[in-house]
């Protein structure tokens, strides 16, 4: 069960880098598999964006207070990451998982995280968190739970990416080696050596380009793939063919070219997870079924 929780405005205490989450909606059985801190960073307004922050979260032992900076003596470092200058602004995520799951446990020592910015060729100064609005900071968090969701919309995932990637990283593609396929049946065949054989190629589906970046929180894009290229004359068990298609196959190339040939398409297609804002404002996470194009064959 995923949970998403926002600051809670209550504390005030240097807004840019501390945030509060109140977790007490959280059962107190539930197993914390993976939380994650997800802040907004603004565009730079530096000429030269050659650079990188190192962000790194800190859990805070004690309470935080306007006065005095003896409480942040008292940090265990949670997670750091390097993150590109950029001159435009993107969501960063930050692995909390170890403080909730802390909290989870010692609810009483739940003081909050604290973030601390070094510029590594680039001022630290130009590193800002945007808060307010769709831009709040924002807690998930994934675990165990058979309670389900009172909203229609929130389904059980596994986990959103910030830069939501294929799991089939290793691609399947089929060259050409001395003119010739080297599973294709050239004694039959009637398909021209020139014929790009039906295989998955990248596509990278950027909402920003669809304009849908104003409503979705993350990810920003989605390595979504599409198949194209021909079927050989006789298909071999590669492509995943069915049996129809092999029979209207081969009468396609043998006896009837009214008869459509195989079509190169996905024969599997797996999930993505998206999170966005719903009209009335709230924030949706769902898992969207059919959107990755994870391998191709002929049908």
């Amino acid at each position: 069960m995923s949970s998403i929780i926002t600051v809670d405005t209550r504390i005030s205490v240097d807004e840019r880098h501390f945030f509060f989450f109140n977790l007490s909606a959280l059962q107190a059985k539930e197993t914390i598999h993976k939380a994650e801190l997800r802040i907004f960073k603004r565009r730079s307004k530096l000429e030269n964006t050659n650079g990188y922050f190192k962000v790194t979260v800190n859990r805070l032992n004690r309470r935080a207070v306007n006065s005095g900076s003896s409480w942040k003596r008292k940090l265990t470092v949670v997670d750091t990451k390097l993150v590109k200058c950029r001159r435009v602004g993107g969501w960063i995520v930050l692995n909390v998982t170890s403080a909730v799951a802390f909290w989870s446990s010692w609810p009483s020592r739940n003081f909050g995280l604290w973030i601390t910015v070094a510029g590594l060729g680039v001022p630290q100064s130009d590193f800002y968190i945007a808060t307010g609005g769709r831009k709040e900071p924002i807690l998930i968090i994934y675990g165990d739970n058979t309670e389900k969701s009172n909203h229609g919309s929130q389904r059980t995932v596994n986990e959103i990416p910030n830069e939501t990637r294929d799991p089939y990283e290793q691609e399947t593609r089929w060259k050409r080696k001395n003119d010739e396929h080297p599973f294709s049946f050239s004694a039959r065949s009637r398909r021209s050596v020139h014929e790009e054989r039906c295989a998955r190629q990248k596509l990278f589906v950027k909402f920003r380009e669809l304009k849908w970046d104003k409503w979705i929180i993350a990810p920003r894009g989605f390595s979504a793939y599409y198949c194209t290229g021909t079927c050989p004359e006789i298909i071999e068990k590669f492509y995943n063919p069915t049996n129809h298609a092999i029979i209207q196959n081969l009468l396609h190339h043998r006896y009837n070219k009214k008869i459509p040939a195989a079509c190169c398409v996905p024969t599997s297609l797996h999930s993505m997870s998206m999170m966005y804002f719903e009209r009335d404002g709230s924030i949706v996470l769902r898992e969207y079924s059919g959107m990755v194009a994870s391998a191709c064959g002929c049908r």
